[in-house]
């Protein structure tokens, strides 16, 4: 895997896609989030 991994959230826009994404996703499958933390590379979801 190496040192370099690419940012799954590098601006403000991304972040609110990503989370408009996970919303749309929980809609459709029924999943609750409880909390998430999105970093600049990756993130965590419960």
């Amino acid at each position: 895997m190496g040192g370099f991994q690419p940012g799954v959230t590098g601006t403000r826009s991304d972040r609110h896609d990503f989370i408009k994404t996970l919303s749309g996703a929980c809609q459709k499958t029924d999943w609750r989030v409880h909390a998430f933390c999105l970093m600049k590379n990756h993130y965590h979801l419960l």
